[in-house]
């Protein structure tokens, strides 16, 4: 379960979660309305923008259901709240369970984390 990962967490993110009272298993909507607090945490090595296959391929690699999260969580905001653009960010999450699957991703960490 995720609330045995969050012990492992470093403090920060750790002190976001509480401060608003958020669970691991809050939904995507929940998080993502604190999304630039949570990547202010997280350092950005990678000036790059990756495509939606190498993000599911790196997190395969990495086993981390964290770095699932939050790249679910960056392909999760619409450009604008038209349906249209709401429909783009299903559509684009639901492309990265299915990169996920391909890149031999743990079903758990998918449906935990997307």
């Amino acid at each position: 379960m995720l609330e045995n990962h969050i012990s492992d967490l470093s403090d920060p993110i750790h002190e976001v979660l509480n401060k608003y009272n958020l669970l691991a298993e809050s939904n995507l909507l929940q998080l993502r309305a604190h999304a630039d607090e949570f990547r202010a945490l997280v350092p950005n090595n990678k000036k790059k923008r990756l495509t939606i296959k190498e993000r599911a391929q790196y997190c395969a690699k990495t086993k981390d259901v964290w770095d699932i999260w939050l790249h679910a969580l960056d392909l999760a905001v619409p450009k604008n709240n038209t349906n249209e653009a709401i429909v783009a960010v299903s559509s684009r999450i639901s492309q990265f369970r299915k990169e996920l699957a391909k890149a031999k991703a743990t079903r758990t960490a998918i449906t935990q984390s997307t």
